[in-house]
């Protein structure tokens, strides 16, 4: 019996470290972890921001540089501040609109937290925080108030565990069905030598 206890030891071994809870220790529980395939866009270390009066002067529209956390691809985005209010509130992808939105459009002073300015001598103006991660917007002579930059998740990571799920299902169902196999071949051996 001393012996099944050892081989038994020994099979369940590789399984014994780092494993907190089941879905540390199994395919699908990592798979489906917070952070695994997560990818999230943002702005740029250098966003390079420019802002536009939209025609009917009741919006903003930013366009920046937007880096997917995964990639140092960069791509130009532009998105109207009020319209996707919500949705930055919310870290949800705001709704893009085409670059060529700013064609025509009058450009909006920027300045920098770091640099005030008296408000009453322009009429609108966005002002960026130091690390540009969030903006304030001065519209028509109103603060309509502070808003994140978007930041959020793109999605794909969701579909990609989506459509990895049933070989991950298939890894911990051999990796039970080997334990069980490796007991069962421990119990038979151990009934063997005992006759």
């Amino acid at each position: 019996m001393k012996r099944v206890k050892c081989y038994l030891f020994a099979l369940l071994l590789p399984f014994l470290p780092g494993c907190g809870s089941l879905q540390e220790c199994t395919f699908t529980g990592r798979l489906w972890s917070d952070d695994f395939l997560t990818n999230y866009h943002q702005p740029a270390n250098d966003p390079g921001a420019k802002a536009f009066l939209k025609a009917d002067q009741k919006d903003v529209l930013i366009t920046y540089d937007e880096q997917k956390e995964s990639s140092d691809n960069i791509k130009r985005r532009a998105f109207y501040v009020l319209e996707n209010q919500r949705l930055l509130e919310a870290r949800k992808k705001p709704h893009f609109v085409s670059l060529k939105s700013a064609a025509g459009l009058d450009s909006v002073p920027i300045f920098w937290e770091t640099n005030l300015f008296a408000t009453n001598t322009i009429s609108s103006a966005v002002i960026f925080s130091t690390n540009q991660q969030s903006l304030q917007l001065i519209l028509t002579n109103q603060n309509q108030g502070k808003f994140t930059m978007p930041f959020y998740e793109d999605g794909h990571g969701r579909q990609t565990q989506i459509l990895l799920t049933p070989l991950a299902v298939t890894g911990d169902t051999g990796m039970v069905a080997a334990i069980a196999a490796g007991l069962a071949l421990l119990l038979w051996l151990e009934g063997h030598a005992n006759h």
